[in-house]
């Protein structure tokens, strides 16, 4: 075996010198991907947590839990905020638009909107997450548009991932300088480094914190503490349930940890102690059960619900292992020991494996150091069902996803999504180190598992790095004009501006990049150009040449322009019609429907009935995933259908009607909202007092 080639001090060092000389390369290789400063942190947080660790070895802080756990999470928080800092400043991306938008038309928490809450739906998926949803909305309380406090509570709860993780460990090897580690590299780790950055998924962190704080409590129970330890687990477990379903093994995985003590007779683990546990996980899985079938009470069949028979097929299954043994190898394997991954970034980011892989000599030699580390992993009689646990839990939460993913959606897409190995990971590192403790205790052996596992957290802090930077590129296009807009504002609070453009980035993250500004500066914004002070644009700021003064909207309608974009999916022909502008209580009311034709309601200023009007495009559809830009434009007492600004069709309007009742995201059908995507709707451009254009005559 590998420890068996490093007997003597000097083979030790050879091999610690090779590998540093090996990181070296790795670094004059790849040198313009960071920064000077950047390489700067890798190298001293390496050296950081060489420090820490020797430091928790010696007797000041070795006869002081206190004081260590403050020195581990001390250095976990700068770890964190040193590695994922060119991110922090960020605007919101892709789902949080949509749910953000639902979370601003609650104005005070009634029964009624936790229903709504609880049933959010996004592009067409019902997720029934009341647990997450609520978190989501009371942060959003609290947070408002503030970007950075959004980012800070994410990274400060990736910390504590870590610190649970660590504890976790330590309850298992009685080792904090071993514990510390490993806590240290779950932070680093670059294939989830995206759950962190998309603030969206605070949930996912927070349900992740509660498996590793539910495996702690329930080795204290079979440590010999009170059944309160079990209980507690018990209950962190069905709230990690409640924010994400994938997580429903954790009682399960409980229960058979002391189910496995009892067998091997680990601790003081007897039958009653064994049946409080199973009574524990029962009870769960009985809660659990009773709050699934409210939720699908709730629906009342207007929201579509996935049936297990739709994801129990031969089919779907087939499609799902091919999933989860790709992102063991690809994900679980080869990201988190160092290969750096390629970004793809389009409407959300794919992380995915380098192409050149068994060519490339540093993934090579990176493979050989990680193969030598797996050389060493034992699994001993005491822990080794525990370790085998973590890692079936870590494979069922994914398996969850992937069945539930592959549905609906490619198997390379299930695959690289960083979202969906944030939980994985934790359980899987946790087993990772309890396997490697027993060759540990062995001097030689550990020098050799301190220096890969240190070559690993230099390079995952490097890749990690290089990942936050180019999601922070991509994200300009929108944090710019923010920013520019906040400062702009916070010095003219009287200001209104009308953005006179759709933030663009070559489709990069443009989910939601027509309604963010909006959203970011609600009540400085508006959609009609002649109450503005002040218009934005590609150009920048300037003042309003045709701002008109005490205006005020007429109740009659008047000349507008609405412009979108949108693409149907291919099981478009069982979902609904698209509402993009309006409601049944808000008009004008814009609806797409599912061959094409475009349906305008409107309200009778004389009568106060509800007429439509419909538009017939002189396009085919000629087949799903296509996009087709429309735009509807009202000039004098002509309505016209424009088809990538081609008149397709007109109507010629012979009464007077209401004008519109909103301004802003109130005009927002409830597509917006996440309600009933049978398509993307995207690049919403509204002006409520112009007629861009024209109509003309019809082409």
């Amino acid at each position: 075996m590998i420890d068996s080639l490093f007997k003597s001090a000097r083979s030790i060092k050879y091999f610690g010198a090779a590998v540093a000389c090996f990181a070296l390369y790795t670094v004059v290789t790849s040198f313009n991907a960071l920064s000077p400063l950047q390489w700067g942190i890798s190298l001293l947080l390496t050296a950081g947590a060489a420090g820490i660790y020797f430091s928790l070895n010696a007797p000041p802080l070795k006869a002081s839990p206190v004081k260590t756990s403050l020195t581990v999470f001390t250095f976990y928080i700068i770890a964190a905020l040193l590695v994922f800092h060119p991110t922090m400043h960020n605007i919101f991306r892709s789902d949080y638009w949509q749910i953000s938008l639902l979370f601003n038309s609650i104005s005070e928490l009634t029964v009624d909107a936790a229903k709504r809450l609880s049933l959010f739906e996004i592009f067409g998926d019902m997720r029934f997450q009341p647990a997450a949803h609520l978190l989501m909305y009371f942060r959003d309380l609290a947070f408002g548009s503030e970007v950075l406090l959004f980012h800070l509570l994410n990274i400060t709860l990736h910390s504590v991932t870590g610190f649970a993780l660590y504890g976790a460990l330590n309850r298992f090897t009685r080792d904090r300088a071993f514990s510390f580690i490993f806590g240290l590299l779950f932070i680093v780790l670059q294939s989830h480094f995206d759950t962190v950055v998309w603030t969206y998924h605070i949930y996912i962190i927070l349900g992740s914190i509660l498996l590793l704080t539910a495996v702690n409590l329930t080795k204290r129970y079979i440590d010999g503490e009170t059944a309160v330890s079990i209980y507690i687990a018990a209950l962190l477990s069905i709230v990690s349930i409640l924010l994400y379903e994938p997580s429903i093994a954790i009682p399960l995985l409980l229960f058979l940890m002391v189910g496995a003590a009892f067998l091997t007779k680990d601790g003081g683990v007897d039958k009653k102690r064994l049946i409080i546990a199973g009574a524990g996980a029962a009870a769960v899985y009985i809660l659990y059960a009773g709050v699934t079938l409210f939720g699908l009470s709730l629906t009342e069949g207007a929201h579509k619900v996935v049936s297990g028979g739709d994801l129990i097929t031969v089919d779907n299954i087939l499609k799902g292992l091919v999933a989860l043994f790709k992102s063991l190898w690809h994900t679980i394997y080869l990201e988190n020991i160092g290969i750096t991954a390629e970004l793809n970034i389009v409407e959300i980011i794919y992380i995915h494996p380098p192409e050149e892989l068994i060519t490339s000599f540093t993934a090579v030699v990176i493979m050989a150091l990680s193969l030598a580390l797996f050389s060493l992993m034992r699994a001993d009689k005491k822990n080794r069902y525990f370790a085998l646990l973590l890692i079936l839990i870590g494979i069922s939460y994914f398996s969850v996803i992937a069945l539930g993913r592959v549905h609906s959606n490619s198997i390379r897409y299930v695959t690289s999504q960083s979202r969906y190995f944030y939980f994985p990971n934790a359980a899987i590192l946790l087993a990772s180190g309890i396997l490697l403790y027993r060759k540990y205790g062995e001097q030689s052996a550990r020098w050799i598992i301190l220096i890969i596992l240190t070559a690993i957290f230099f390079w995952n802090t490097s890749n990690t790095q290089m990942a936050n930077n180019a999601v922070d590129r991509n994200m300009r296009f929108l944090d710019a004009p923010h920013y520019e807009l906040k400062a702009f504002t916070a010095s003219n609070p009287q200001a209104k501006v009308f953005i006179d453009y759709i933030p663009f980035n070559e489709g990069r993250l443009f989910l939601g990049s027509d309604i963010a500004l909006e959203i970011m500066h609600r009540g400085a914004v508006t959609r009609y150009k002649r109450l503005a002070t002040h218009i934005y644009d590609e150009r920048g700021l300037r003042k309003n040449p045709s701002y008109m003064a005490g205006a005020v909207p007429s109740p009659t309608l008047g000349d507008f322009t609405v412009k979108w974009t949108f693409r149907f999916f291919k099981q478009a022909e069982s979902w609904k019609d698209i509402v993009v502008i309006g409601s049944e209580n808000n008009y004008p009311r814009i609806t797409t429907t599912l061959d094409g034709v475009i349906k305008l309601a409107l309200v009778n200023v004389e009568t106060g009935a509800v007429e439509e009007l419909s538009f017939h495009p002189s396009y085919l559809l000629k087949g799903y995933n296509d996009w087709f830009e429309v735009t509807l434009v009202k000039e004098g007492d002509v309505i016209c259908l424009k088809y990538f600004d081609m008149i397709s069709d007109s109507v010629t309007l012979t009464s007077e009607y209401v004008n519109w009742r909103a301004d802003g995201t109130e005009l927002l059908g409830p597509h917006y909202y996440g309600k009933g995507a049978s398509s993307y709707i995207a690049d919403l451009f509204l002006m409520l007092d112009e007629a861009r254009g024209g109509c003309g005559k019809l082409k």
